[in-house]
């Protein structure tokens, strides 16, 4: 794009405004190209979304107009309508009875022509706050009907009513440009419609800058498109995409008095013209840019965040710009020093003589004090200049910053990296430790050692009692390790100690002289903090720190000491939680091994009862089986008797048999009575 003929400058202009204004020209055509792929954007994300979705359901043909009450479903739809346009590969306005849509094809193809009628398969998405039918697949059906033009005017295109129709505008050329966006170039005619510039775009090749030359009046019949850049009225552009040179119709001819050969006619004589006047408005042009060179210097000095001083050779003040007064309260200052905490004026003083030795020199002091009209203590970096060899300054410029601000972030920064890396220092150090006893002596040691305190106890609370029992002590509380000189208890609610227990709120006193609750341990101190140790909301300790220094103990300090209380917390819960499982591990296994002798001893009497209870079955078995060949045997004893009862012999070889076989089995009284029978 040549931004120079969208706004062109007289030709007496300095080169640097010139260039300023192409820049910018530029960027806005860079910001366009930006905007222009936010749709494609959006549309991949919606087509991802409902990527599932679009190939199960086999969408219905709707009208264009029902479009915008079908993104909300996120479905994809099906249109029928007319192409209207296709100025870049894949990007189409089609048109129906309903109205227009834009279209993004999911492959860009130029096989489609104006008039066609396209069958459209896409996804309505909103985009540009316009509805546009994304992803879209098409094929041709037939040829479509296009419709007449609107005639427009140019305010009403402005406020978006005629976005993606087929329009017709009226205007007068005035400049001629080219567009590229997606690799494809149009040609561009500046159009001046009810004085608002328009863009008149053909396809590459059409010749349009020779076929309607500036000048020319016509009406432009093609897609009305508002365009995303704006121009140096932030009015954004007016687009009409013309198919072709057959949809503009020339009203008028350019004027004679912009042809070429009455330019060429007249360049003779108004040159000659304005030779005799070219001195005089160079002198005023000149004098004009200068006042406004002056005052856009002087509103950035006099607005400007930063101070700029020009100083003599002696540091007296020869000039101060208005921010001064927001700096140092005053702008009523005759030198230098005035202004200067008194430490850092020989630094101040060498640096000045430094860039007093060699003309265009420049020092920086990267930081230094300044002392306010209100007496508050300010920091500022400064840059000085020797410009004594310069004409209207004659002195060493000063740029000078507050920094103030800055300063105090970076020692909020420094304290936060000190507590955090102290913070980090104790729960190493806990880690290490196994009981509760080596946790609050290992605390109480490095409260000494890693956070410069002189006193450091700590106590822990006797339910039972309503106590606070000292536990650890560093310091001159403990003369040897783990050793606490007169240890004392403090009853709960009373003291410093006592008080921070009850409440469960830390306190940092500064002067304990002047409250009363302070208790007297070893000895007396000016100032004392008090942090409680806090398990489920429930206080179970107290560290507690003193000073002989009053307002010793800052926020900092109340900080660190709070977050190593609740270290220190849940070091002591877990380890509690591990010897209360301990404990209840060495129950268990003391009710096993009860239950387990009783279980030893139930089972050998069930073995023993088993044992009998067997025994017992093997002697019935015995006797039945006895009892069994006894019937057998009186049985056998009857039939015989039954059969042989008249012959004397067989009853007594019957008997003789039976004592044979039973004789050993029979006990003595049978054993006679068979001998007798």
């Amino acid at each position: 794009m040549n931004p120079g003929s969208l706004q062109p400058l007289p030709s007496t202009a300095p080169a640097a405004l010139l260039l300023c204004r192409r820049v910018f020209v530029l960027a806005l055509v860079l910001l366009s190209m930006v905007a222009l792929t936010l749709p494609h954007r959006a549309s991949a994300a919606e087509e991802s979304s409902v990527g599932l979705s679009r190939d199960v359901e086999s969408p219905n043909l709707i009208g264009i107009g029902e479009i915008p009450g079908s993104i909300s479903a996120r479905k994809r739809v099906k249109i029928a309508g007319t192409l209207m346009s296709q100025f870049e590969p894949g990007y189409l306005i089609l048109h129906d009875d309903t109205g227009e849509i834009r279209v993004r094809l999911r492959h860009a193809t130029n096989n489609f022509h104006r008039g066609e009628l396209l069958e459209m398969t896409g996804l309505p998405i909103r985009a540009e706050s316009r509805a546009w039918l994304e992803s879209a697949d098409a094929k041709a059906i037939g040829q479509g009907k296009i419709p007449p033009p609107l005639p427009i005017r140019v305010s009403d295109a402005l406020k978006d009513l005629y976005d993606a129709k087929y329009v017709v505008l009226r205007g007068q050329v005035v400049g001629t440009n080219s567009y590229t966006l997606r690799g494809v170039t149009n040609e561009v005619l500046l159009v001046d419609s009810e004085g608002v510039l328009c863009k008149v775009m053909f396809p590459w090749g059409t010749q349009a800058e020779a076929l309607f030359p500036v000048g020319t009046l016509a009406d432009f019949t093609g897609i009305c498109r508002l365009g995303g850049r704006v121009d140096e009225s932030r009015t954004r552009y007016l687009h009409i995409l013309v198919h072709a040179p057959e949809a503009v119709h020339v009203l008028a001819g350019p004027s004679f008095w912009t042809t070429g050969r009455l330019r060429s006619s007249l360049a003779f004589m108004f040159v000659l013209l304005c030779v005799t006047g070219s001195w005089a408005l160079f002198q005023w042009r000149k004098l004009k840019l200068l006042r406004a060179s002056e005052e856009r210097f002087r509103a950035l000095i006099d607005n400007s965040f930063d101070v700029t001083t020009v100083l003599n050779a002696d540091l007296s003040i020869k000039y101060m710009s208005p921010s001064g007064n927001r700096l140092f309260g005053t702008n009523n200052l005759k030198g230098a020093f005035d202004v200067i905490h008194p430490d850092d004026r020989p630094l101040i003083a060498q640096m000045h003589a430094e860039v007093l030795a060699k003309p265009a020199s420049s020092r920086r002091i990267s930081s230094y004090r300044l002392l306010a009209a209100d007496g508050s203590l300010r920091y500022a970096e400064a840059i000085g200049t020797n410009c004594l060899h310069v004409p209207g300054v004659k002195g060493v410029v000063m740029n000078i910053r507050d920094i103030t601000e800055r300063k105090h972030v970076e020692e909020e920064l420094r304290r936060s990296e000190t507590v955090t890396h102290i913070i980090n220092y104790f729960a190493t150090s806990m880690l290490e430790q196994d009981t509760e006893e080596d946790i609050l002596w290992d605390l109480a040691g490095n409260c000494i050692s890693q956070l410069g305190f002189v006193d450091c106890v700590i106590y822990l609370l006797d339910p039972e009692r309503k106590v606070l029992v000292q536990k650890a002590a560093m310091g001159p509380k403990s003369p040897q390790a783990r050793l606490i000189l007169n240890p004392i208890v403090i009853p709960l609610g009373e003291g410093i100690v006592g008080s921070v227990a009850a409440s469960g709120r830390a306190e940092l006193i500064a002067n304990t002289t002047i409250d009363a609750r302070y208790i007297v341990d070893d000895e007396h101190r000016l100032s004392e903090i008090a942090v409680p140790i806090t398990v489920n909301g429930k206080v179970i300790g107290v560290i507690d720190s003193e000073h002989p220094e009053s307002n010793f103990f800052t926020v900092d300090h109340l900080n660190a000491l709070t977050a190593i209380a609740s270290l220190c917390a849940n070091k002591m819960v877990r380890i509690r939680a591990v010897q209360e499982l301990r404990r209840l591990n060495i129950n268990l296994e003391h009710h096993v091994a009860e239950r387990t002798g009783e279980l030893s001893e139930t089972n050998t009497r069930l073995l023993n009862e088993i044992t009998a209870r067997e025994s017992a079955e093997a002697e019935l078995r015995v006797a039945l089986e006895a009892e069994k060949e006894l019937n057998q045997l009186k049985s056998l004893f009857v039939s015989m008797v039954s059969h042989e009862f008249r012959t004397p012999l067989g009853v007594i070889l019957s008997s003789s048999n039976i004592l044979d076989r039973y004789l050993d089995r029979l006990p003595l009284d049978k054993r006679k009575a068979q001998l007798r029978a």
